[in-house]
C-alpha cells in the first residue's frame, strides 16, 4: 500500500488513492470518526497505473484522475456513488518526450471549461478542453521550468506553477477565445528552494508554499 492523496468527495465520502495497490478506496465515516471502507464503490485501476490525485467537476458528476506510473488521465462518470470509466488519455505526447514522464498535478479551471495537467520529465503543462459529456480533448501545451510539481489557478486568469527541480515559481496567463492557444507566458517567475506544494491564501490573492528540506 502507498497512499498518495486523500480528499472528501462531492458524495461526502473519504477518497484515498493507493498507488501501490492500484486502487481508489472510498470510506464512509462511522461513529467516533472511524472509517468504514465502501466495498461497493471502491475500485481497482489497471495494474501498473499508480493513481496519484483526483479532482471533481463542479457538480460532482465527473472525476478526473492522474496516474503517476502510466501517465494516463482517467475520466469517470459518477452514478449513485459508483465510478464508471469513460475515457483514458495520455497526459503527454510520447513521441515528443525524451525522458521518463510523471504527471504530478491536475487541476480544473473554476468555470470547469479546462483541465490542466503538469508533467515532470516532459516538463510541460497540458491543457484539455472539458466537453459537455465530461470527456476531455487536448488543446494546448506550454513548456515549464524543470520538474513542475504543483499548480494553482487564480480567478481563471492566472496559472501558477511550482517546479521543484529548477526551484522556481512561475505564472502563465489563461486566455479564452484566442487562436493560438489558452496558456501564455507572463515572464514572471522567482526562485525558491525546492517547492513541493502550494495552497491559496486569504481571498485567493496569495500563495502559501511548502518547501523540501
Amino acid at each position: 500500500s502507498h497512499p498518495t492523496f486523500v480528499c472528501v468527495t462531492p458524495q461526502n465520502k473519504i477518497l484515498v488513492t493507493d498507488m501501490g495497490g492500484d486502487e481508489v478506496i472510498l470510506y464512509d465515516q462511522g461513529e467516533n470518526g472511524a472509517l468504514i471502507k465502501d466495498e461497493e464503490c471502491s475500485f481497482k485501476v489497471k495494474d501498473g497505473s499508480g493513481p496519484r490525485k483526483v479532482v471533481y467537476s463542479s457538480r460532482g458528476h465527473h472525476a478526473y484522475m492522474i496516474n503517476e506510473i502510466s501517465s494516463m488521465i482517467n475520466v469517470y462518470k459518477i452514478n449513485d456513488g459508483k465510478y464508471e470509466l469513460i475515457q483514458e488519455q495520455l497526459s503527454y505526447k510520447e513521441d515528443e518526450c525524451k525522458h521518463e514522464n510523471t504527471p504530478t498535478d491536475i487541476i480544473l479551471s473554476e468555470n470547469g471549461k479546462y483541465l490542466f495537467v503538469s508533467n515532470k520529465g516532459d516538463d510541460t503543462v497540458v491543457v484539455f478542453a472539458v466537453n459537455e459529456d465530461g470527456t476531455i480533448k487536448r488543446i494546448d501545451c506550454m513548456e515549464t521550468d524543470a520538474g513542475p510539481i504543483a499548480m494553482l489557478i487564480f480567478k481563471d486568469r492566472w496559472l501558477v506553477v511550482a517546479s521543484k527541480q529548477s526551484g522556481t515559481i512561475e505564472s502563465f496567463e489563461i486566455r479564452e477565445g484566442e487562436r493560438n492557444g489558452v496558456l501564455y507566458e507572463t515572464h514572471s517567475a522567482f526562485s525558491l528552494h525546492q517547492p513541493v506544494c502550494m495552497e491559496k491564501g486569504a481571498e485567493n490573492q496569495s500563495v502559501v508554499m511548502n518547501m523540501f528540506n
